[in-house]
């Protein structure tokens, strides 16, 4: 099962420009939240609410990078934080 895997979301607090250049637009995105930080919450939480009504395991984490908007370079030493702590 795909919740049971570990898996780490991992969001920009500041990524939160509904009026960002590159934020998909169409209907069915804007269902999700009017941007990137509200739709990565609402994709972790509708894990959380899945895993709940199965009774099965949630493996995923839900980490906010502070001060980090639609940036890769700036959400990169948050990531490699995280690969560095993943054993094999």
């Amino acid at each position: 099962d795909l919740l049971s895997r570990p898996l780490t979301v991992l969001l920009g607090e500041e990524d939160n420009d509904p009026a960002h250049h590159s934020l998909p637009r169409q209907p069915a995105a804007i269902a999700q939240g009017p941007h990137r930080f509200a739709r990565g919450q609402r994709y972790f939480r509708t894990a959380e609410r899945i895993a709940g009504e199965r009774n099965a395991p949630l493996a995923w984490k839900l980490i906010s990078v502070a001060a980090v908007a639609h940036s890769n370079p700036e959400m990169a030493p948050a990531a490699a934080a995280l690969c560095a702590s993943v054993s094999p």
